[in-house]
């Protein structure tokens, strides 16, 4: 894996990935009143085109421990579905920075599992992008706390973020993949 904390985005707008390489945007959050955690995130491929999507209700945990649920749940995802190629991104830096370093034998046990697959025999570039950058996940965001305890998998996208992928793909036919 090779993490960055430098945004890819372009003026906080998605901007394609490879042909070869699919994307998953990944967020997670909790609500203070409520202390209820979810995450939730979108796999797209180069034409901006919706492939799937996941939200999950976690239950009472922190906004970083909501972080890691959202990139284990998506890096289980990609693989169930046998992508090769995927880059990661998510808005919180921290949770990139600590998914890049060197392991320790204190990690929780989410670390340990995200951690053995990012060491499947596939590639995976994990980076931080803005929040405003983030806006499909983002959008997805309410689905998750009102879903029972648990993931859903979202096969087709939600009508509510319909205009963002219309959005996106405008931006994969306009900008050169990198």
């Amino acid at each position: 894996m090779a993490p960055s904390s430098h945004p890819r985005r372009l003026n906080n707008t998605w901007k394609a990935p490879k042909i070869s390489t699919l994307n998953l945007n990944t967020d997670g959050a909790m609500g203070p009143s409520t202390m209820a955690a979810a995450c939730r995130g979108a796999i797209q491929n180069s034409n901006g085109d919706w492939i799937t999507g996941f939200c999950r209700n976690i239950g009472h945990y922190s906004a970083f421990q909501a972080e890691l649920w959202g990139v284990l749940d998506g890096l289980e995802l990609a693989c169930n579905l046998g992508i090769n190629q995927i880059e990661v991104e998510l808005d919180n830096n921290e949770v990139v920075n600590q998914l890049g370093s060197q392991p320790s034998n204190h990690e929780h046990s989410i670390v340990r599992r995200i951690r053995n697959y990012l060491d499947r025999s596939w590639k995976v570039n994990m980076r931080y992008v803005p929040r405003d950058a983030n806006k499909l996940t983002d959008s997805i965001a309410k689905l998750g706390r009102s879903q029972p305890l648990g993931r859903t998998v979202i096969t087709q996208p939600p009508a509510e973020v319909q205009y963002l992928l219309n959005s996106d793909q405008i931006e994969a036919r306009r900008r050169p993949t990198h």
